[in-house]
């Protein structure tokens, strides 16, 4: 699930995501993404935002992206990732 990480602990009952993407530029690829989970046993709802890119190069992709993690009755939590990948 996207926005869900091994961090939360619960029970999933549903989860809803949205995610807008920019293609228009030649490299780059940006993209703003919302998630809303839903959990079992009354525990609160969590919202997860990320936003990021990919810059793509011929034989080269390389994503990065910034989340933070909120949910009522926890601390928030910020998330950076970065990665790469090679295109045959």
């Amino acid at each position: 699930m996207s926005g869900f990480g091994a961090v939360v602990q619960g029970f999933p009952d549903t989860s809803m995501n949205a995610k807008l993407k920019w293609k228009t530029l030649p490299l780059v690829q940006p993209y703003l993404s919302f998630t809303r989970t839903r959990f079992k046993l009354g525990a609160e709802p969590s919202d997860a935002y990320e936003a990021g890119g990919t810059v793509g190069l011929q034989m080269l992709s390389v994503k990065a992206a910034y989340q933070r993690y909120t949910q009522k009755g926890f601390a928030d939590q910020n998330f950076f990732s970065v990665g790469a990948g090679l295109n045959f």
